[in-house]
């Protein structure tokens, strides 16, 4: 398995994944129906803004998993803006795929962060970001250890003094990888955004950060 710096030719694979693994590992689809909304809101700004921040696992000459950073700041808060403002028009217009439901999950997300559902770290210790996701194929082999290896030390390298990642309690391997690369719980808060697909389940919402 080979950990590299992600290239412009990896777009379409870590997108995929990220699609891939939405759901708590399982495919957006289960609540999301169009990929395309995925990934121009939550995807487009790492690969197209931040590149230098994002590293790929590679297996047999194909990507099945990625670290995809950045250092925050304004030009991630710009960035985010502008890719909220692209989907919201996109969806006024019609231009994904089964809008309404797009828009069903919008107006369950809208609540929730109003509502205080997502726990917020300190940016001025751990103003980095990062995410982490790996393809089931690679599930069980090391690669999310490895990419986390080699994207913290980047973003290190970089100039991050501190960085922060978001997930929730229902990610029980993830929580526990987070923890032994000695992540630090920040804060959790009870979430009723899944409800719908998982009404017997009570999910937190868990931030954890790292000094780098």
């Amino acid at each position: 398995m080979l950990v590299r710096p992600y290239q412009p030719a990896d777009r379409t694979a870590v997108h995929r994944i990220a699609a891939d693994t939405a759901f708590f590992g399982a495919p957006v689809e289960t609540y999301l129906p169009d990929r395309k909304l995925f990934s121009d809101y939550f995807m487009a700004y790492y690969t197209d803004t931040e590149p230098e921040h994002l590293w790929v696992a590679e297996h047999e000459g194909q990507v099945g998993g990625y670290f995809a950073g950045s250092l925050g700041g304004a030009k991630l808060t710009i960035g985010q803006a502008r890719a909220a403002l692209k989907v919201a028009g996109g969806l006024v217009l019609g231009r994904y795929k089964d809008s309404s439901d797009a828009l069903k999950f919008a107006f369950r997300m809208a609540p929730a962060a109003l509502g205080g559902e997502y726990p917020q770290p300190s940016l001025a210790a751990y103003p980095a970001h990062l995410h982490i996701n790996v393809a089931e194929s690679l599930r069980g082999q090391g690669a999310g250890r490895k990419l986390m290896d080699t994207g913290l030390a980047g973003m290190a390298a970089a100039g991050a003094r501190g960085i922060h990642l978001n997930t929730t309690s229902y990610n029980v391997a993830a929580v526990n990888m987070y923890e032994k690369l000695g992540f630090k719980l920040l804060g959790r808060a009870p979430t009723h955004l899944w409800e719908p697909w998982l009404p017997d389940v009570a999910i937190e919402n868990l931030v954890y950060g790292k000094s780098l």
